[in-house]
């Protein structure tokens, strides 16, 4: 059976470390592609708190004689791991992290090797106005992050509870378009997120209205921007 190696498999493809994982691959260049049959992928991706590594580490070292592999373990603490065959990546994802792992990966096992150029898929928000109607659960998604992606998510945030925003915008705005997609499609499924597609502009013959007062949420959105500023500065 030929082995693809930008070939990614996962039993736990339904896990939040998986997916995030999955989002994080999703915004490089290269053509990866997941198989339901791991003897077709180079790299194994799996969630160390739904499973235990026995049986898997027998299978992948395996499968290590014939070419290049890589094992990632996604788990909350690096003492999940059972052997040293697997590479652990802490959860939530540090993308830069990743990135750079996976590029000494590809420079090491494929010298030279061109890699085929490949445009990103569109998100589905792509092209559209957004905006929050409340606060998402940030520490859900930046308690075990950085402190630049704590920011990062609450500037990103605040900004869409104050006005309508393009999705182009606002991802690029975040700085981790992979971590701020995932909170715009749990804020989207929670009922949270405002969509809108945007409008012409239509000259008008009013004169400019007075800015609206600022709601109280609007109001503790940029003090809570403001504290973390002051904390993380």
């Amino acid at each position: 059976m030929a082995i693809d190696r930008f070939g990614v498999w996962s039993p736990h493809r339904d896990s939040n470390s998986v997916r995030s994982f999955k989002a994080a691959l999703s915004l490089r260049p290269e053509p990866w592609q997941w198989y339901e049959n791991k003897e077709q992928a180079t790299w194994w991706v799996i969630d160390g708190t739904l499973t235990t590594l026995s049986s898997l580490t027998d299978a992948f070292l395996q499968q290590k004689k014939y070419g290049p592999i890589e094992a990632i373990l996604l788990a909350p603490t690096w003492n999940m791991i059972e052997d040293p065959v697997w590479t652990f990546f802490k959860a939530p994802l540090s993308i830069k992290l990743l990135y750079t792992w996976i590029d000494h990966c590809l420079e090491r096992d494929f010298p030279g090797m061109v890699i085929p150029a490949r445009t990103p898929p569109a998100s589905a928000l792509s092209g559209l106005q957004l905006k929050l109607k409340r606060w998402p659960n940030l520490p859900h998604y930046t308690v075990h992050g950085n402190q630049t992606d704590a920011v990062s998510m609450t500037l990103a945030c605040a900004k869409l509870l104050e006005n309508w925003v393009s999705y182009e915008e606002i991802s690029a705005f975040s700085g981790n378009a992979a971590l701020f997609d995932k909170i715009l499609a749990d804020a989207k499924s929670h009922g949270i997120l405002e969509i809108s597609k945007p409008e012409p502009a239509q000259p008008s013959a009013q004169p400019p209205s007075k800015s609206p007062t600022k709601s109280p949420e609007k109001t503790d959105a940029w003090s809570l921007v403001k504290r973390l500023l002051k904390k993380f500065t």
